[in-house]
């Protein structure tokens, strides 16, 4: 029998893994696009391009009508491409994924899976944080039959501490002792598929299988370019500032920097779900960034 998903976010790097490993499992997957061109050049005739806007509900209708599930990781996006857009989390998580959710409820979804991030207790308020719980509550509140899958950092996000150190531009905040585990996309997806198929309910935290400290990953980033590591350290305190201030003038860019300060300062692990290890992840940047 047919089975219908509505991929939000599928054109992401994380979205993309999910795709391919549920057309393999035998999925009919719609992607959510606001360029179809895009989907097509990355699935081809494969996947079903839908042309809409989670921002705006009213476009939501096509995509949605006879899918048997949804599948989100909708968001702002998590780089330091100033490009990428201004709105922060807040402005675009919440909105999109409420409509999202909302539309899946009147067009009858049976099953809806949403991709936040791992917020252990004490971890602090951030802006990052806040807008993925707020989605959780608005999923839960909905009645949909839901999972929640809570990664730590995905590998794709510490290509960018790769780039940083060619660049010799590496920030540290604070003494970098708080520790990790992060994913690698492909195992994440696997994750997501297996949630996606189960029919079960609940909450999935997923981490990777190596727990590293944040000065720790800094230093695998420099030593997957055989350079001596060298990067500068800024106080977490004064880190949170910088992004309070800058999100004056680019709340998206101020936001993450708030949060990635407040990482260096947190303990983020999950239970092993994936198998890649993170210096392998990042030897391979190497040899695809010099044309190896």
């Amino acid at each position: 029998m047919s089975k219908t998903i509505l991929a939000a976010g599928g054109s992401g790097k994380l979205g993309r893994e999910v795709v391919r490993r549920l057309l393999a499992q035998g999925w009919t997957v719609r992607v959510l696009t606001r360029n179809a061109a895009k989907v097509k050049a990355m699935f081809g005739d494969r996947v079903i391009a839908v042309e809409g806007d989670a921002l705006r509900g009213d476009t939501l209708g096509v995509a949605l009508a006879g899918c048997d599930a949804v599948f989100s990781c909708l968001g702002a996006a998590v780089t330091s491409d100033w490009k990428a857009g201004r709105p922060g989390f807040f402005s675009v998580d919440i909105p999109a994924n409420r409509n999202l959710i909302m539309a899946a409820k009147q067009f009858g979804v049976k099953r809806f899976v949403y991709v936040s991030m791992l917020a252990p207790a004490g971890f602090p308020s951030t802006w990052y944080t806040d807008a993925h719980l707020k989605v959780e509550e608005i999923l839960r509140e909905s009645g949909l039959r839901h999972v929640v899958v809570r990664p730590t950092g995905f590998f794709s996000g510490f290509a960018e501490i790769y780039d940083m150190a060619a660049k010799n531009r590496a920030v540290m905040f604070g003494g970098g002792e708080a520790r990790t585990n992060p994913v690698d996309d492909g195992d994440l997806a696997e994750v997501c598929v297996e949630v996606i198929e189960s029919g079960e309910g609940g909450l999935v935290e997923a981490g990777g299988p190596d727990i590293l400290t944040r000065r720790r990953i800094l230093e695998m980033a420099f030593e997957a370019r055989n350079k001596p590591v060298k990067y500068t350290r800024i106080p977490v305190w004064l880190g949170k500032l910088a992004g309070s201030l800058l999100r004056l003038f680019h709340p998206r860019m101020g936001e993450l920097v708030h949060f990635i300060a407040c990482l260096h300062q947190h303990d983020l692990v999950a239970p092993r779900r994936g198998k890649q290890r993170l210096a392998d992840f990042l030897a391979d940047v190497h040899r695809r960034r010099a044309g190896n």
